[in-house]
């Protein structure tokens, strides 16, 4: 009974092998997919990817669009330098996007105003518009669905895009006694 019990062990253990074995040669983008997309890109820049702003100051649009690299003011807007890279031996189509679960946020996303531009302050599709899109109004990322995409674009291989992001509390809304916030970050990830 004890030789049987061994030997049927030992059965399982080689389906079971030969299994992962065949599984490793014909579905080699079932172990490598998922890890190799976050590779393929970087998103570079010599701030963290976080941006948190506060409602001190609600701007028009045409300020907002016009913040600058200044740490004047920085908890009241936002301005976010950095450069997408490709780390990978092919062309591919990217996507960046912003994230604000990580945060309790109390100010409404519909009042945060994005404008993504190039690093020649040319405004990007879905920026150029004379209304300035809020977080709220973003469309869903395809990579993250709990995520807003900012850009989708495309990338050749080694090369580097850059560009701006400005973030500040729109002039529709309406200042409190307290201080609230607003805080997320930002990503980006070959498609």
């Amino acid at each position: 009974m004890v030789k049987g019990e061994i030997i049927r062990n030992l059965l399982i253990i080689v389906l079971f092998i030969v299994f992962i074995f065949l599984l490793v040669i014909f579905y080699p983008r079932f172990f490598h997919n998922s890890t190799s997309n976050s590779n393929e890109i970087s998103l570079v820049s010599n701030k963290e990817n976080t941006i948190i702003i506060q409602d001190n100051f609600p701007m028009i649009d045409d300020i907002g669009k016009s913040i600058t690299d200044s740490n004047e003011n920085s908890n009241v807007q936002a301005y976010y330098n950095f450069e997408v890279k490709s780390n990978s031996d092919k062309d591919t189509y990217y996507e960046i996007y912003a994230s604000d679960l990580d945060y309790d946020n109390t100010i409404h996303s519909n009042y945060i105003k994005m404008y993504l531009t190039d690093e020649n302050n040319k405004p990007l599709s879905g920026f150029d518009n004379l209304a300035v899109p809020t977080f709220y109004n973003l469309k869903v990322s395809s990579l993250n669905p709990t995520s807003k995409r900012l850009y989708y674009g495309y990338i050749k291989s080694g090369e580097t895009q850059k560009f701006i992001l400005r973030v500040w509390v729109g002039d529709a809304y309406a200042v409190g006694v307290d201080t609230n916030s607003f805080g997320m970050k930002i990503y980006a990830e070959a498609k």
